[in-house]
């Protein structure tokens, strides 16, 4: 969803491929949950030199055009609002510890470990992995993480909608990944590693190589 109007409160909602289907089915969307973010918005706009006064130092950001609402959180959503202590001076980032943001599964021997950990944050995380299609990767060890109860949602469609296979491992700390045998094609699976707490952002990218 998203914002279009300065001056009044207009949503602009976008139905996913998910819900188009509820309502083809004769169903009704209830939103329960939702999440804000400040993505598109240019902090360096902030104006203390206004005329105004302190209540125009976010003259310039308030008046900025709002980008349109986009169903992929793979390219919105991707800076929530989150809470920190009123101290922090940097903001919290995740970090990979063998630096690796792009894999190769060439064969199903070979294996993808992504271990990630938080930096500049002053206490423990786990995470959440976000993979965006889990039809061309076998999941080996999801570092003590659980799969998140995907019902209602594109998992439970075939790949031949074009819906992929989305899953959400919650709480691991680490993933191991292979490659599942018979591709045909080379596929690309993209992972967004999230803090639980802290809500920084990592990406990584796994190429598998088609082994039919």
């Amino acid at each position: 969803m998203g914002y279009l109007d300065n001056d009044t409160i207009v949503v602009d909602a976008i139905l996913t491929k998910h819900g188009r289907k509820i309502l083809s089915d004769g169903g009704a969307i209830a939103p329960s949950h939702f999440a804000l973010s400040d993505d598109g918005i240019d902090y360096s706009l902030w104006n203390k030199s206004s005329t105004s006064g302190s209540s125009g130092y976010d003259d310039y950001i308030t008046s900025m055009p709002m980008v349109e609402a986009v169903p992929d959180d793979l390219v919105m959503m991707r800076y929530k609002l989150l809470s920190l202590n009123q101290n922090t001076q940097n903001m919290p980032i995740v970090k990979l510890g063998n630096g690796l943001t792009q894999h190769t599964l060439s064969d199903t021997q070979e294996t993808a470990i992504i271990d990630p950990y938080i930096d500049q944050y002053g206490g423990t995380e786990s995470f959440i992995f976000k993979i965006s299609d889990s039809t061309p990767i076998n999941v080996i060890n999801m570092g003590g993480g659980t799969v998140v109860d995907m019902s209602g949602s594109p998992v439970d469609y075939p790949s031949q909608q074009n819906i992929p296979t989305y899953i959400e491992i919650v709480g691991g700390n680490s993933l191991e990944l292979s490659a599942v045998s018979g591709l045909t094609s080379n596929k690309t699976v993209h992972i967004t590693i999230e803090g639980m707490n802290s809500g920084a952002l990592k990406s990584v990218q796994i190429t598998v190589v088609a082994n039919a």
